[in-house]
């Protein structure tokens, strides 16, 4: 488990709201990131009380980006014990 919000970890790129729609670009560390799903969901829920015209873009993180996702991951595992 890695302790940083989705900002923190550059996995939300952008964020863009427009009247009621709400646009959001995701960085991923890779392409089939197993909790993909689960992020999208996370996302959608914490802004169904605003709107229900959520697009969510996905993209691939950069090479330092990906780096710096990886070094939090690190870190957070060691602080784990892990």
């Amino acid at each position: 488990m890695i302790d940083e919000s989705l900002k923190d970890l550059e996995i939300i790129k952008d964020i863009d709201v427009r009247s009621d729609e709400v646009n959001i670009t995701l960085a991923l560390p890779f392409p089939e990131i197993p909790i993909k799903e689960e992020i999208i969901w996370s996302i959608k829920e914490s802004l169904i009380n605003i709107t229900d015209k959520i697009k969510i873009r996905e993209t691939l993180m950069n090479k330092l980006e990906r780096q710096k996702f990886f070094n939090m991951e690190r870190k957070s595992w060691k602080e784990m014990g892990l």
